[in-house]
């Protein structure tokens, strides 16, 4: 009989994120491709995604005070121990930092595979992570960049770090952005020149740049109108109420978090993306799929690797830079600012990219063309090949 190779992944929950959705694919993936998975949870009690394979339940649900916290972490260490011995693991793969240190820290011989999931955690964690990598048998990270950042300033191991992209059904995606919406919001849409713009209320997304750029491009074209897709974050009352409190509120449309948002994306002349960071900008890839033309900040990371043909070595653009894929303009600042009317030398210039896209239709229509075609490089397909190559190469 063939051996099947044994891999627990490894993750807190399965509640709802991006890198939850991951683990969900790459469970199926893992089991289409003939390994034998097992999905390993601090907790199980809400599971938003499908996955395959043999689910474990650590049942150590987050600690609240800092003794518990320690407690909880050594009780993970030890469990997850146990069970890459009773199911003989050879790899157990982790995603986000809580999981990443009880891998780190539990014994056997199953290989370990750490990951990196976004630009804050880098920030946050990048000195513990580069440690860490003297230890272990693999790391994954989602960009160019943030492999590089990780070399250059923490001198680590280069052959250990290992970029894969997050996958994407682009069929699926593509298929979904055909379907109609409702009459309501497709006024909105027929009536003005739309962007949009999908995520969370959270700081790093950059919102309130996003706002006064808008009210910039209005004075421009009067017919302007900006879309938000989603809900959540500690910053979603603060960014309504700066809506309401300028001129275009009646030009600015909220929606809740929609199960389907490619059906509106596909609808709108532009899709925006003002992060400050991200991990991988996974909103940007799928409004690239759906034939939307994008503008995105120069963010750490991904954007600029989404967009240029070619990565480039320049640090920081400083100006408006019509990339082969998509738009980009410089980083904003990250300090929160929520005057509808301070309006800022990056916001400027990410008005002025947006003026251009819906002046030009010639210009939307390379770029809608364009994004579709590279939005095609992040298909599930590349993914499950980049890596298996990574359990092909620590198997050895």
């Amino acid at each position: 009989m063939t051996y099947k190779t044994k891999i627990g992944l490894l993750i807190p929950n399965m509640q709802s994120g991006g890198a939850e959705r991951v683990i969900s694919i790459t469970s199926q993936l893992f089991s289409e491709k003939g390994f034998e998975v097992y999905l390993i949870l601090f907790d199980t009690e809400s599971i938003s995604y499908q996955y395959k394979g043999k689910l474990i339940d650590l049942k150590s649900k987050a600690g609240k005070t800092v003794i518990s916290k320690v407690l909880k972490r050594i009780t993970r260490i030890i469990k997850l121990s146990y069970y890459k011995y009773k199911y003989n693991l050879d790899f157990v793969i982790s995603f986000l930092y809580s999981a990443n240190v009880v891998n780190y820290y539990s014994i056997g011989l199953a290989k370990k595979v750490l990951s990196c999931r976004g630009y804050g955690d880098y920030i946050e964690n990048g000195e513990k992570y580069a440690k860490m990598m003297k230890k272990i048998d693999s790391f994954i990270v989602q960009t160019e960049r943030m492999k590089a950042d990780f070399v250059s300033h923490y001198n680590v191991n280069e052959a250990k770090i290992n970029v894969i992209n997050n996958p994407f059904d682009i069929s699926q995606i593509q298929e979904k952005a055909q379907e109609s919406i409702d009459d309501n919001h497709q006024k909105f849409i027929d009536t003005h020149k739309t962007i949009c713009t999908v995520g969370s209320f959270k700081k790093e997304k950059g919102y309130w740049h996003l706002l006064r750029a808008f009210s910039l491009v209005k004075e421009s074209i009067s017919d302007a109108g900006l879309i938000f897709i989603g809900h959540g974050g500690d910053m979603e009352i603060k960014i309504k109420k700066m809506a309401e409190s300028g001129k275009y509120r009646d030009d600015i449309f909220f929606l809740n978090y929609q199960q389907n948002p490619f059906r509106f994306i596909s609808k709108c002349k532009l899709y925006i993306c003002s992060s400050l960071y991200e991990g991988f900008p996974n909103a940007l890839v799928e409004a690239m799929a759906c034939g939307t033309a994008v503008l995105s900040t120069d963010c750490k990371t991904g954007p600029r690797e989404l967009l240029l043909k070619e990565e480039s070595n320049v640090e920081r653009i400083k100006d408006i830079l019509y990339a082969e894929y998509g738009v980009l303009v410089p980083e904003l600042e990250e300090i929160v600012d929520l005057d509808i009317d301070n309006i800022s030398s990056g916001e400027i210039l990410m008005a002025d990219g947006i003026i251009k896209i819906l002046s030009d239709e010639g210009l939307m229509q390379k770029y809608n063309e364009s994004a579709k075609k590279r939005a095609a490089n992040f298909s599930m397909e590349r993914y499950i090949e980049n890596i298996t190559n990574v359990i092909d190469k620590d198997f050895k």
